[in-house]
C-alpha cells in the first residue's frame, strides 16, 4: 500500500480490468489496517467489502466491528481455525466470511476446516490462491485430495487467485493452469471467486490477470459471474 492515493490506485485498477466490486482484505504485516478500518468507520459501499486478519492477542477492534454487520470477511490462520475458538461461530453469525490460510499447508487447512465445521456448521469459508498448490518446495502433494474434499463443502468458495506465486513460468502461466482447471471443475459457478493478490503480486498487470482467470473459470463454466 505504498501508493499515496491506495484505494484510488485499486479502483482505476479494477476500472481497467472491468471489474465492478472487490473484496480488501487486510495484509498479515497490518500494513493497510489503518485505511481499511477508516472505510468500516465510514460504511461498506457497493464497490468495496473489507475483511481484517484475526490476532486473537489484538481481537478488541474487529471483535467490535463484527457484530455490525460491516465487515464481511475475517483473515484467519489454520493454526487459529484449528483451535476451534467461539470466534468461527460469530463470523458466521455475522454473516461474515471465515478466510482461511494455509500456513501449514493446503492438508492441515483442510482438517482444521473440516473439524471446525462440525461446531460451526453456518460458517461461511474462503480459501483463496487456489487453496496453496505449491509452495517454494514444490507441488503440494496433499492438494488434489484437499481441494476435493474442500469442494464437497457447501458454504465453501475458492478463489482463483495469486497466480503468479505458484508459478516457475511466464505469464500466462501455464504451469498454474491445469491447477486452477482442476479446482473449478469440482465447484459450482456461484463458489468460485476471481481475484487478484493486490498489492503483494500482479500489481502492474492486474488487468491482465483478472482477465486470466476469469478465461479459466469461464473455460469451464461460460455463464460465471461471482460478487463478494
Amino acid at each position: 500500500m505504498e501508493h499515496p492515493h491506495p484505494i484510488a490506485d485499486i479502483a482505476e485498477r479494477m476500472r481497467t480490468a472491468g471489474v465492478m466490486s472487490a473484496l480488501l482484505v487486510e495484509t498479515w504485516n497490518g500494513a493497510n489496517r489503518g485505511i481499511l478500518e477508516e472505510m468500516l468507520r465510514n460504511g461498506p459501499t457497493n464497490q468495496f467489502q473489507i475483511a481484517l486478519c484475526y490476532r486473537k492477542e489484538d481481537a478488541g477492534p474487529l471483535l467490535g466491528f463484527l457484530p455490525q454487520g460491516a465487515l464481511a470477511g475475517v483473515r484467519m490462520t489454520t493454526g487459529d481455525i484449528a483451535a476451534a475458538d467461539d470466534i468461527c461461530g460469530e463470523i458466521g453469525r455475522a454473516g461474515a466470511l471465515l478466510i482461511a490460510h494455509a500456513e501449514s499447508g493446503i492438508g492441515a487447512l483442510c482438517r482444521a476446516i473440516v473439524r471446525m465445521r462440525d461446531r460451526f456448521p453456518e460458517t461461511r469459508i474462503y480459501v483463496p490462491h487456489l487453496g496453496w498448490p505449491a509452495s517454494r518446495q514444490g507441488e503440494d502433494a496433499d492438494w488434489q485430495r484437499a481441494i476435493r474434499e474442500l469442494s464437497a463443502i457447501p458454504s465453501l468458495i475458492v478463489g482463483v487467485s495469486a497466480i503468479a506465486h505458484f508459478s516457475r513460468r511466464a505469464f500466462p502461466h501455464e504451469d498454474v493452469r491445469e491447477w486452477a482447471l482442476a479446482a473449478v471443475s469440482l465447484l459450482p459457478p456461484p463458489r468460485i471467486a476471481v481475484a487478484s493478490d493486490y498489492p503483494l503480486f500482479e500489481k502492474d498487470r492486474y488487468a491482465d490477470y483478472m482477465s486470466l482467470a476469469r478465461a479459466w473459470v469461464t473455460s469451464i463454466h461460460p455463464g460465471w459471474s461471482f460478487a463478494f
